[in-house]
């Protein structure tokens, strides 16, 4: 429910009337809303629909649920503080599937070299909100500032929030990492460059998300011994 969360405080919203309720998901990324609709299918119980909009080729996920609908409206996200690491994790995941992105310049030359991850939203209590979380995972933000003009609110405030140095980017790629693929491939190239350690890592990501295709959370954990966390 993490990642769902998570979502949600970015691209996502809920749609909610006294008789009906939505999830809804319109992203340009097909992988994206395909993720998206495979976990809060997993998570509902329900299959939430997916199509191309014509109109303006968005992808969007819906999931029709009332009550659904009603929980993930009504839930404090505060009450992640007090949940366990993974799910703190899969929080930001789905944040910055949304709202996130990843650099990685000059990797040819280590001296010069710059990997960082950032994201972005007008609400800055939210961002210090995914601050503290982070905290809690130990990866260290490296500075949160203020831009004008920015996003789809060209005349309005936005909020950046960077994590930079290996160390951090390191951590939270073994931490959160991203679902969305062409993200992931980023940020795998820029920690890979220089190391065939995290050559393996990434495989072995991409075996685990392979296998997602077609097994729960729950039989990917008796097989492996891991939480989705680890």
């Amino acid at each position: 429910m993490g990642y769902i969360l998570g979502v949600i405080k970015g691209d996502g919203h809920v749609r909610l009337s006294k008789t009906k309720g939505q999830i809804v998901l319109e992203v340009k990324d097909k992988d994206f809303a395909l993720n998206f609709k495979r976990v809060i299918d997993e998570w509902s119980g329900l299959k939430a629909s997916l199509i191309l909009k014509k109109d303006d080729g968005m992808y969007a996920t819906t999931l029709s649920s009332l009550r659904a609908a009603q929980y993930l409206k009504n839930f404090d996200i505060n009450d992640l503080k007090k949940a366990k690491n993974e799910v703190k994790a899969s929080f930001i995941r789905g944040f910055f599937d949304s709202e996130g992105g990843v650099s990685a310049s000059n990797l040819e030359n280590r001296k010069i070299a710059t990997r960082f991850i950032a994201c972005h939203n007008t609400n800055n209590s939210l961002i210090l909100f995914i601050k503290s979380l982070l905290n809690c995972l130990n990866i260290q933000v490296q500075n949160i500032d203020k831009r004008i003009g920015t996003g789809f609110n060209k005349n309005g405030i936005c909020y950046r929030l960077r994590i930079g140095g290996k160390e951090n980017v390191d951590r939270f790629a073994w931490k959160v990492g991203f679902d969305v693929k062409h993200k992931r491939d980023i940020l795998y190239k820029g920690l890979t460059s220089n190391s065939p350690y995290y050559k393996r890592l990434k495989l072995c990501y991409n075996i685990i998300l392979t296998l997602q295709t077609v097994m729960d959370s729950a039989e990917l954990k008796r097989i492996t011994g891991c939480s989705a966390y680890e």
